[in-house]
């Protein structure tokens, strides 16, 4: 194993951060949308539950996806 792949894979566990594919990560935030969809729907109206659901959840997806699947 070449030291360029230890240093990356030590620095990613170092920062204790979670990871998950990007896959993962556009289902969760399919999830969100969808929740946040109903959620504003049971309210009579889509507005700012939604775009709550939508801000958040788009942080969270960026941060919790590999660096390498944001490149897309």
């Amino acid at each position: 194993m070449s030291q360029a792949k230890q240093r990356k894979s030590s620095a990613a566990q170092s920062s204790g951060l979670p990871s998950i594919a990007l896959g993962t990560g556009l289902g969760l935030l399919a999830a969100i949308l969808l929740t946040g969809a109903l959620i504003s729907i049971l309210m009579g109206t889509i507005g700012w539950a939604y775009l709550a659901f939508l801000v958040i959840g788009s942080l969270l997806v960026a941060l919790i996806v590999e660096e390498r699947g944001l490149f897309l």
